[in-house]
């Protein structure tokens, strides 16, 4: 009698793959690294062009596969930028912190998405050109990688974009109508991960609001 573990065949794994897919729903976006658990790296790379060969999965990159929503007057939906970002940093194994433009847009300075996204990364060099957008990652020092993740890290990306000059009253006038207290407050808190010339503007930014008090009887 043979003890021996049985291995998974490639239809297995694509059941397995698709069911976590589907799980997260149309316009997700998969790597091989976030499917790991389920088998060899080999092997899951194996099965994901097999099942973008079939056009279950759209391959949008090297290594990146998207699960096309499709609707009837629109067609196939462009790619969310957030669930592409979110894998490309699991892909690459780094962080990603918006730079430039595309850093003003998510504050709110920006009114559209710029076509050329910027972002930094630990380590890696690499230009994916998706859905009309080319998004570029460029290695950075390791302490502007502090605050991934949190606004603090957008908004000073966004401010070294736009400079001292244009980080002004009606900019921070505008921002405290946008973000919330609550996250303000968080800015505060992560002001040392700013540059110097930040913080008076952090400082107008993070004002507590002035609210009229209810006296007591």
């Amino acid at each position: 009698m043979n003890d021996s573990p049985q291995q998974p065949t490639p239809l297995s794994i694509e059941h397995k793959i698709m069911a976590r897919v589907r799980r997260a729903g149309r316009g997700s976006v998969w790597c091989a690294a976030v499917l790991l658990p389920l088998g060899s790296r080999n092997t899951i790379d194996q099965a994901l062009r097999r099942l973008a060969h079939k056009g279950t999965l759209r391959r949008i990159a090297h290594g990146l596969y998207l699960y096309p929503d499709h609707q009837p007057l629109l067609g196939e939906l462009p790619v969310a930028m957030p669930s592409l970002l979110a894998t490309l940093s699991v892909a690459i194994d780094s962080p990603l912190i918006p730079s430039g433009a595309y850093a003003g847009y998510l504050l709110g300075c920006e009114p559209q998405m710029p076509t050329v996204i910027q972002l930094l990364s630990r380590e890696t060099t690499r230009t994916i050109r998706v859905d009309g957008w080319s998004i570029h990652v460029r290695p950075t020092a390791a302490r502007y990688l502090v605050g991934a993740g949190r606004m603090i890290a957008v908004l000073v990306q966004a401010w070294r974009y736009y400079g001292m000059e244009q980080v002004n009253s009606a900019m921070i006038a505008m921002l405290r109508q946008r973000i919330p207290p609550l996250t303000r407050r968080h800015l505060w808190q992560d002001r040392s991960l700013a540059p110097a010339w930040m913080h008076p503007h952090l400082a107008a930014l993070c004002a507590v609001d002035d609210t009229p008090q209810n006296p007591e009887r």
